[in-house]
This record gives C-alpha cells, sequence and structure tokens, in this order.
C-alpha cells in the first residue's frame, strides 16, 4: 500500500514534456530550361510542410542579362521577395522571358534562397539555374535572281540584290566573289571589290536585304558580250549561305545587240550551220561553221581585212587561205592558196549598177596550167536584190558555155535580209528577204516558197521552205 502510494505521488508529481517544433524546410524543384520565345513560366518552391505562419522568402538574383527575362513579382536590387501563406505548401513566382528577336547564346540566370522568416529554413535543393534558351536561327542569303543583263549605255547601273530569308536577327556579313570576268574591267561597282576581286557587305540588325550597285563602262568599241560570275563566298554572324549563292550578270556591248549571230538549216537528212563572231570593229572576224550530210565536218573561216576596212584575206584551214585583190575599190580577183601554192583562183566583173555581175572560176590542172571550170552570171532586180544565178561549164573552147543551172530568187518582201547571199564574203548581194526560190539543174525544176516568222525585237526567227519534193526549216539567232 505504502508502496503503491509512492508510485501513485510520483505519476501525479512527473512534469509534462512539450514536442520541439521543427522549421519548414523549403527548396527549388530541378533546374530548367526556358525558351526564349516559350512565353511565361511559374517557378514553385516546395515546403516539406505546412507552412505554420505566414513569412517571406527573399531569392538572390543573378544574371549577365537582366534586361532578357522579367518576374512577378518584380526583381528589385537583383533580390526576389516571395510572400508565404500559413497553411500552404508551396509558394511560386513567374518567370517571363523576353522575346527580343535578336541572334545571341543561351543564358543562364540563378536564384539563391537568401533569406527567410523565422520557422523556415532551406532545404537541400537552395539553388535553382535556369538556362534561357535562344530561339533565333541564323537567316540565309540567297541573290534575288540567277541571271541578268544590262546595256554597256545603261551608265545609271543597276542594283544586284541578296534577299535574306528573314530580318536579322544580328549583325552579319556577306563575302561576295567575283568567279569569271573580274579582269576584263569594263565595269565598276559601288562598294568596290578589292584587288582580289571579293567585296565584304555588313549586315545590320534587322536588315532584309543586301546590295551592290554595277555600274558599266562605255567603251565605244565592239568588244563583245561580257558575263561576270558572282558567288556569296563566305557569310558570318546572323548570316548563312542560302540556296542560289550563284548568280551570272552580262554587260550587253551595245555595238554588238542585234548583230547577226547564227543560223541553222535542217532538210530530211542534213543539216547545216554558221556562228559569226565580230571584232573591235564591227566586221565579221570569223565563221564557225559546221554541216552534217550526213557526214560532220566543222570548221573555220578567220577573216582578215586591209587598212581600207576590205576583205584582203580569209583563213579556210591550215595551210589553205584565200586572198582577194582590188582595182579602183572593187574586188576584181581572188585566188585560194593550199600548201604554198595557188591552187584555184576567180575574176569578177560588174554590171553598170556596180554590182557583182560575172565570176569565172579557174582550176590547177595537173600539168601546172589552169583551165577555166565555171562561169556564173547574176542578174539583179533595180534595187540591188539578186534575181538570177546562171552557171556556165566551157565546151570545146572557152569561147562556148553550156547553161548547167538556173537559181532565181523572187518574190522579195520589204524586210531587211540579215544573212544574205554573198558571191565575195562581206558583199552582199541581198538587201530584203526572197520569198521564192528556183532551182533548174540535173533534170529538176524545184520551186521553194519561203514563210518566215520573227521575235519580239523585230529580228527574224525562222524560215520555212515548202516544195513538191520536201522542205527545210531555218532558224535564226542575234546577239
Amino acid at each position: 500500500m505504502v508502496i503503491a502510494n509512492f508510485i501513485s505521488c510520483n505519476d501525479e508529481d512527473e512534469p509534462q514534456v512539450t514536442p520541439i517544433s521543427q522549421p519548414v524546410k523549403i527548396q527549388f524543384g530541378e533546374d530548367d530550361s526556358i525558351p526564349e520565345n516559350g512565353g511565361s513560366k511559374e517557378i514553385f518552391l516546395q515546403f516539406d510542410k505546412a507552412a505554420p505562419s505566414d513569412g517571406e522568402i527573399t531569392l538572390e538574383v543573378e544574371s549577365d542579362f537582366p534586361d532578357d527575362f522579367e518576374t512577378s513579382p518584380e526583381i528589385a536590387e537583383n533580390l526576389l521577395k516571395i510572400p508565404i501563406e500559413k497553411g500552404k505548401k508551396t509558394v511560386s513566382f513567374d518567370f517571363i522571358p523576353v522575346n527580343n528577336s535578336v541572334l545571341g547564346s543561351d543564358r543562364a540566370i540563378n536564384f539563391k534562397i537568401l533569406e527567410l522568416s523565422k520557422g523556415f529554413e532551406p532545404g537541400i535543393k537552395n539553388s535553382l539555374k535556369i538556362i534561357l534558351v535562344e530561339d533565333e536561327e541564323r537567316v540565309t542569303a540567297s541573290f534575288s535572281e540567277a541571271s541578268s543583263s544590262l546595256l554597256e549605255t545603261e551608265l545609271k547601273g543597276t542594283i544586284i540584290q541578296i534577299n535574306l530569308s528573314g530580318p536579322a536577327p544580328g549583325e552579319g556579313s556577306i563575302t561576295l566573289k567575283i568567279e569569271e570576268g573580274f579582269q576584263n574591267g569594263n565595269f565598276q561597282t559601288e562598294p568596290k571589290f578589292n584587288s582580289e576581286g571579293k567585296l565584304k557587305i555588313v549586315v545590320p540588325l534587322g536588315a532584309t536585304t543586301a546590295s551592290f550597285q554595277v555600274t558599266p563602262i562605255h567603251n565605244n568599241v565592239l568588244s563583245g558580250h561580257q558575263l561576270f560570275k558572282f558567288s556569296i563566298s563566305e557569310t558570318e554572324g546572323a548570316i548563312t549561305k542560302g540556296e542560289l549563292n550563284k548568280r551570272e550578270f552580262t554587260i550587253l556591248d551595245n555595238e554588238l545587240v542585234g548583230k547577226p549571230k547564227s543560223y541553222e538549216v535542217i532538210g530530211g537528212n542534213w543539216k547545216s550551220r554558221k556562228t559569226f563572231f565580230y571584232e573591235a570593229s564591227g566586221k565579221i572576224e570569223k565563221i564557225e561553221w559546221e554541216t552534217e550530210t550526213p557526214g560532220k565536218r566543222t570548221g573555220t573561216d578567220t577573216y582578215y581585212y586591209n587598212i581600207h576596212g576590205q576583205i584582203e584575206k580569209i583563213n579556210h584551214f591550215p595551210n589553205h587561205d584565200e586572198y582577194f585583190y582590188y582595182e579602183d575599190g572593187r574586188v576584181t580577183r581572188s585566188e585560194e592558196i593550199e600548201n604554198g601554192e595557188k591552187s584555184s583562183y576567180k575574176e569578177y566583173d560588174y554590171d553598170p549598177a556596180g554590182n557583182i555581175g560575172g565570176e569565172a572560176v579557174y582550176y590547177k590542172q595537173s600539168s601546172g596550167e589552169f583551165k577555166l571550170g565555171f562561169v556564173f552570171v547574176f542578174l539583179y532586180f533595180d534595187n540591188g536584190n539578186l534575181y538570177k544565178q546562171l552557171t556556165y561549164i566551157p565546151v570545146d573552147t572557152e569561147e562556148e558555155y553550156e547553161l548547167i543551172s538556173t537559181r532565181t530568187f523572187d518574190n522579195y518582201n520589204s524586210s531587211s535580209n540579215p544573212f544574205p547571199v554573198e558571191i565575195v564574203p562581206t558583199i552582199a548581194a541581198q538587201k530584203q528577204l526572197p520569198g521564192s526560190y528556183q532551182l533548174e539543174e540535173n533534170g529538176f525544176d524545184i520551186t521553194y516558197n519561203f514563210s518566215y516568222t520573227f521575235d519580239e525585237n523585230g529580228h527574224l526567227a525562222t524560215r520555212s521552205a515548202s516544195s513538191s519534193s520536201g522542205g527545210e526549216s531555218t532558224t535564226y539567232s542575234f546577239y
């Protein structure tokens, strides 16, 4: 009984122990990456238990890019204060990226728990790193067109433009190079290309194009059309190469524009073609020819002129030349020289109107003597267009001749003939285009009727020849 009373007395007298309250631990979640154009994102801090009272969290913010983002609540002097509500297990703030449309790099922003109200303490994850991810990409640079041309007399020049795929998200540069034509020197640019044929164009932020100006130099000489090839060779900064990074530009020689360039005749199983090239004076420099009858043959006739600008020599093949001789300003004789020896010659005479009226052709015989082979007689309309070509051969004696061929050109129209028949090279025997051609030889009598088409510049484009025995087609081109 005593013992029981003793025990009972001790239980009643022992003081009650009050548990000590532990601080609420606060920590961030995992580090995060947020696109620059991703919009606002809520950032949470987690509590390990409900907040026993109201309070406040102070975060320290570290960033070298304070203008690239905002927060709510706002940051003041690199500190972000977030209120704590009693009973809540989380707090948050809004992270708001600024989409600046400027090309840069990814940026890091660090948040660290700096100070907490009484009853709260930092957890293990007491800091947060947010990577602000750059969303802009480099824009591409491409020429606005693949090719263009300009007459050398258009001294105001033209702009060569380079288009960007969008506004430049930062400063960059485009380096251009002249791949072909740099040494021709008949143009100027602004800005200027350097001695290596390169030009660097700086592209500012926000630009959508880049350009340079080309101005031709008018030289008053037939020097031919000049082709230049530009390329985008390098890019830097916010610019990268696009698909169309090569550009052709042609300065058209006004002394050459419109001159006859070529014609090709196709009929049955044969065809022939001639292409004309010109020297600085505007005279024919050479003619490249090609025939398929059906075997293919090619060659080049190169023209040479005397001091009066008259045809003096034509080189047909290696060691094969044709020379022309004059009296009173007219061609009266020509000779063909092969391997240093005369192989044939021609003599010409003229009608009262000054047209070539006759041609006699002599060929060298095995004996070394020259014998008359053919005599051609040419008849003309009053306007100087060739009417007939009569071909004779001598029989028995050189005073007796037999007509073996008659060729008649008739029904001329009013359009000028850019590719006329020539008896002597460079001396036209036709001024206008014939509407018909009659061939009488070897027992045949065939009449071809011609029809023509013209391009938008008024240049002769095609000729169609039709006859009872078939036809042929001719296409023409001009510089």
